[in-house]
């Protein structure tokens, strides 16, 4: 998921704003919504391991 969305940058037939498609506001939108849910889950299950 995060490949592809990287990947997706380099995509410049549609332009809508610029040099910029609504597909770049998707990309970065799964650049920063991936990495906080895996550490939101990591979170989740160390805190259920360790709690008492």
């Amino acid at each position: 998921m995060l490949v592809i969305a990287v990947s997706s940058f380099w995509i410049q037939q549609i332009r809508l704003i610029g040099p910029f498609s609504p597909i770049h506001v998707l990309s970065i939108l799964v650049l920063v919504t991936v990495p906080l849910a895996v550490w939101y889950a990591h979170t989740i299950r160390w805190l259920r391991i360790t709690a008492p």
